[in-house]
């Protein structure tokens, strides 16, 4: 599985969650919580803008050897996309 292999249970996910909410809960203002969910709302909105932008790029930089084969056109964007095919389409 994902991560070096380890397999998340139900309890894992229950500790995830108490450690994330916890500092919540021990917040002495509240309004704090605002302030948190802003900085959410921002991170998507960049996050998003960083997906569109990537998304939109022509194509002019050079693929990345490290994951993509340099002689194959493995680069594209919405305006040029890169040729595709399915792979093992049976085993789906």
């Amino acid at each position: 599985g994902p991560l070096g292999g380890m397999v998340w249970g139900r309890e894992d996910f229950m500790c995830l969650a108490a450690a994330l909410f916890m500092p919540t809960v021990l917040l002495p203002n509240l309004q704090w919580l605002s302030y948190l969910s802003a900085l959410g709302v921002m991170s998507s909105t960049l996050l998003l803008a960083g997906v569109v932008s990537t998304g939109l790029d022509p194509g002019q930089l050079p693929p990345s050897p490290t994951y993509c084969d340099p002689q194959a056109q493995c680069t594209g964007s919405i305006f040029h996309p890169s040729p595709t095919a399915l792979q093992h389409w049976q085993s789906i």
